[in-house]
């Protein structure tokens, strides 16, 4: 799917966690699991809080014209 390959991106590029992710997009972080591991594809519901989510990370990325540095732990 898509949309998973393009969270995956903007997890490994911003250094967001699956729990900051789940956070971000009002969704349990055992679901993410489940799509990032290919056990689940999201609901409709959750489709649409996953293109949100995504939306917010490439419109940040086209404002600034860079790609994201990485967050430092």
């Amino acid at each position: 799917m898509e949309e998973i390959k393009k969270l995956k991106k903007i997890l490994k590029e911003h250094g967001i966690s699956l729990e900051e992710a789940a956070r971000g997009m009002g969704i349990s972080f055992q679901t993410i699991w489940k799509w990032m591991n290919g056990k689940h594809v999201p609901s409709k519901l959750a489709l649409v809080q996953l293109r949100k989510f995504i939306k917010k990370y490439e419109k940040r990325e086209a404002l600034t014209g860079q790609k994201p540095m990485l967050k430092l732990r």
